[in-house]
């Protein structure tokens, strides 16, 4: 609220500061009105006065759309065709309509072109590539300049199509600083095969904490997740999470007894198997953030490898709760070599301003 109250007071500021000569011009003219003159010099000085509020009531609704609500695109595309990144952009601009974003008119208006709200790898990722840091970073960059380029409430709507251990990194580069609207795919939906299942824009004033909502505590017993410690006490915890149809529990345990130390072994298993689209997403999310937290508090804990199948946005939203600051790194699994390797690590994303 505070933000959108500086806001209003730097529109006003710049309204007034940018034709101040103008308006006293205009002041000088009307009271030119009440003079002594011939009625032609008056008939001239109000064509002038009308000329000139009209040039003022242009640039007063120039400046007054700069500061409106924008909600803008975030696309990210890995390892798929140009049949699949023509399709993902045509949904993208179809659902990003109902929340006024035309492409054109932000090109027009911000000079806000395609490449400065999509991410694109046409390769797929490998576990030896430097490119999953690369489009973190990328990624984190084009939220921050846009950020800065933009005046107003700006809602970022995050489309993601990539490895799920990318989309929770790029969630946890940027934290809760920003208003983020997730859009899980799922097709037969409805018109558009986009749903924002993650939404903190809908919310509106009633949600005070926005996206922080994620790192709040929960109340209560868990209503998705269900969590099975086996191993416990160890510096190093290896830790599977399951929101999806393969649990990588089994291979992580496989990999656990090759270690030369003994580990902590956590499961966290989504009770219901996959997640409906009418379950509470950011529930199902904090259950998961809760105790990766706490687990990444404990004074005893000096890494967590995390192994995971979730909805990317899941992934992400996870991300923003637990940030750069947790001692976690993130594991994918690779089916050429058959096997999860290491390909980014939250605390080190942090070196990146």
């Amino acid at each position: 609220m505070l933000k959108r109250l500086y806001d209003f007071y730097e529109c006003t500021s710049i309204i007034a500061k940018r034709k101040y000569d103008t308006l006293i011009g205009l002041f000088g003219l009307t009271l030119a009105l009440f003079g002594n003159f011939h009625y032609i010099f008056k008939l001239f000085v109000v064509i002038v006065i009308l000329v000139l509020l009209q040039n003022r009531y242009v640039e007063a609704k120039k400046t007054l759309k700069t500061f409106e609500e924008k909600h803008l695109p975030i696309m990210i595309l890995v390892g798929k065709s140009e049949e699949e990144y023509n399709s993902m952009v045509s949904d993208i601009l179809f659902t990003m309509n109902e929340y006024g974003f035309d492409e054109s008119s932000f090109h027009e208006d911000f000079e806000i072109n395609r490449d400065s709200w999509l991410i694109r790898k046409e390769n797929n990722l490998s576990y030896n590539d430097d490119d999953w840091e690369d489009l973190v970073v990328t990624f984190k960059n084009k939220i921050y300049r846009l950020s800065e380029k933009l005046k107003g409430r700006k809602v970022f709507h995050i489309f993601f199509n990539g490895p799920s251990v990318l989309a929770m990194g790029m969630g946890a580069s940027i934290g809760t600083k920003h208003e983020i609207v997730l859009h899980h795919y799922q097709t037969g939906a409805g018109n558009t095969p986009y749903l924002p299942l993650i939404d903190f824009y809908s919310k509106g004033d009633s949600n005070l904490e926005g996206s922080l909502e994620l790192k709040s505590k929960i109340e209560g017993p868990n209503q998705y997740i269900q969590i099975q410690e086996q191993k416990m006490g160890f510096p190093s915890a290896m830790v599977s999470i399951c929101i999806g149809s393969r649990d990588p529990a089994g291979n992580i345990e496989r990999i656990s007894k090759l270690r030369q130390s003994p580990v902590s072994l956590i499961h966290l298993r989504n009770k219901l198997g996959n997640l409906p689209i009418n379950a509470n997403w950011v529930r199902a999310t904090q259950e998961v953030a809760n105790y990766l937290l706490k687990l990444s508090s404990d004074k005893n804990t000096e890494n967590i490898e995390l192994y995971m199948n979730m909805p990317a946005i899941i992934a992400f939203a996870l991300g923003m709760a637990v940030g750069t600051q947790s001692p976690i790194s993130l594991y994918n699994w690779f089916s050429d070599s058959k096997d999860y390797h290491c390909v980014l690590k939250l605390n080190q994303l942090c070196k990146y301003k």
